[in-house]
């Protein structure tokens, strides 16, 4: 926020701060141990902050009459108080859903906050405490334009306390075009995992072109690729692919997500879609073991969710070979890769971008022909 980096006694007063506000109301752990076993836990984490705000300093000072010049100093302190208590309502929520139901250790405030964390999740070692603190670091700073931090900032603008406009956004980064998604990419690569053993099929970029060929061809959509916002690589999949290079560069699954990020981007863009953010938490699954995919939305946030291709255009979460030909208006169906210096396609006066990349003929005969929007 400064463009300073801290110094380590900077660092050190806000863990003790965070400790120091981390317990949590007694209800709020036997709360998620009655939750029944199959909800989901994105479901339970919205529903434990919701029991967390009758503690809201916000929502006292309001009732109190505080002068509105001073909202925010109430709104930061419950922000820090949910920053606090959120690693162990996490470990809760995953105890619950995956283990016994009980913290493997108790709270250590002699502990980092990522370490910490490890030890109530059950994982130790230095190695995995260091994976576990990028993993945090890197989903910390997520900007406003998706559903959850506009989810946030929507239900705040009517002065909802900091717990309530949180549990709405969690309730939209449980979505499947946002934080869901990350199940879904991770449910894919052990499909695909799963299916080449069994077949005795090897891993390489023909495989897997040939396996992601078969997935868009079958009418179904590769999860956590056709992003329509980030063109790029998401630069939080290559921190932890630099990581995962550094440390684990053997692991069988990572070695299979290090040819997904190879391999899809060409066979996305060869169906007329995006190269967009990656399987990026795959290559770092084993951060929670052998945990099931459901429990990967739980421990950080998703980009942007997709938007619209125009104004009038839903765009499924991901380009398929169908919606490509009923929607692209270049013959050699890639276009859509942007939105910008569009032209309008005769069929659906819709904004369409033409072909950037090759010299396909557009529907109207040439792009120049075309009239203009």
């Amino acid at each position: 926020m400064t463009g300073e980096i801290p110094t380590k006694e900077q660092v050190a007063s806000v863990t003790a701060e965070l400790h120091a506000r981390a317990a949590l109301p007694p209800h709020v752990a036997a709360m998620i141990a009655a939750f029944p076993k199959g909800m989901h836990p994105m479901t339970q984490l919205s529903s434990a902050v919701l029991a967390m705000q009758p503690s809201s300093k916000f929502a006292a000072a309001y009732q109190s009459g505080v002068n509105k010049s001073k909202y925010y100093e109430a709104t930061f302190e419950d922000v820090l108080d949910l920053v606090a208590r959120l690693p162990t309502v996490a470990a809760h929520i995953y105890r619950a859903s995956f283990k016994d139901g009980k913290l493997a250790a108790p709270y250590n405030a002699g502990l980092d906050y990522s370490a910490n964390f490890n030890r109530m999740l059950g994982f130790s070692g230095a190695g995995f405490d260091e994976a576990m603190r990028l993993y945090l670091t890197i989903h910390a700073d997520h900007e406003g334009g998706n559903v959850s931090a506009h989810t946030t900032r929507l239900v705040g603008s009517a002065l909802s306390d900091p717990y309530l406009s949180f549990s709405a956004a969690m309730c939209g980064l449980a979505g499947p075009l946002h934080g869901l998604a990350n199940q879904e990419v991770l449910s894919w690569v052990l499909k695909l995992q799963a299916e080449f053993a069994k077949a005795g099929k090897p891993v390489n970029e023909e495989t897997i072109a040939q396996y992601a060929w078969d997935t868009l061809n079958s009418g179904k959509v590769i999860p956590g690729y056709g992003h329509a916002v980030l063109r790029k690589t998401d630069p939080r999949y290559m921190a932890q692919r630099e990581f995962c290079l550094k440390h684990m560069p053997q692991d069988e699954l990572f070695k299979i997500v290090s040819t997904i990020y190879e391999v899809v981007p060409g066979v996305s863009w060869g169906a007329g879609g995006f190269s967009g953010g990656s399987a990026r938490f795959c290559a770092v699954r084993r951060l929670v073991g052998s945990s099931p995919p459901s429990s990967h939305a739980l421990f950080s946030p998703r980009p942007p969710t997709h938007r619209r291709c125009s104004p009038s255009t839903a765009r499924p979460r991901t380009l398929t070979p169908t919606w490509t030909r009923t929607r692209a208006c270049c013959s050699c169906t890639t276009a859509l890769r942007s939105t910008t210096s569009t032209r309008c396609c005769l069929a659906c006066r819709e904004a369409l971008a033409c072909c950037r990349s090759c010299s396909g003929t557009a529907r109207w005969g040439s792009p120049s022909s075309a009239p203009s929007p």
